[in-house]
């Protein structure tokens, strides 16, 4: 995984948040997205201001908490019995400057953020994407990114419908999509 891809994704927003699980592997999120730090040292939210040569004048701008891994919000295991895989389609939407990437599970389409999925482009032929329901209240699902049979990521899908309308629409835009697929499919 590409850290300077993360840092890239965290000053986008300018939140940097580490969280520590119970075994003590660690995660750095931006708030949508989180990568699991394998083969780094120990650090704080501090320190990964520094790694990712915030001055000390900005730093004020910026959040950076350490928190506890939240697994009573989200699954960040590398089993879940309830999890299945879900494709990306060769579809793009740019969107309030976002490119969307999508992924088909049965026949509704998940949006997500495009720039969240680079730190695990290096992996190439062993990525995979899985959908797992999600312990939180604010979230349907989340999207588990993994290399081979390990979980490498979490990111939470799109939240950009803010008019229904918009959402409707798009819907039934997906859908008819994905009915041309089928077609297109069912003349080979």
């Amino acid at each position: 995984m590409k850290i300077q891809k993360i840092a890239s994704i965290c000053k986008s927003n300018n939140t940097i948040v580490i969280y520590t699980g119970e075994n003590g592997e660690q995660w750095i999120s931006n708030g949508y997205a989180c990568y699991r730090l394998g083969g780094l040292p120990k650090i704080t939210g501090e320190e990964a201001l520094v790694m990712f040569d915030i001055s000390a004048e900005n730093r004020g701008k910026w959040t950076a908490r350490d928190l506890l891994l939240p697994t009573e919000l989200y699954n960040f295991y590398d089993v879940d019995d309830e999890e299945y895989e879900i494709f990306m389609l060769p579809l793009r939407l740019v969107f309030n400057a976002d490119i969307l990437c999508f992924f088909v599970d049965g026949d509704k389409l998940h949006a997500v953020n495009k720039a969240l999925l680079a730190p695990f482009m290096p992996y190439g032929e062993y990525l995979r994407f899985y959908k797992r329901a999600a312990r939180n209240p604010d979230s349907d699902f989340s999207l588990i990114v993994k290399n081979g049979l390990l979980v490498e990521g979490l990111i939470l899908p799109y939240a950009c419908w803010g008019k229904e309308s918009f959402a409707n629409a798009f819907n039934s835009l997906a859908v008819r999509g994905l009915e041309m697929l089928r077609h297109m499919g069912a003349e080979e």
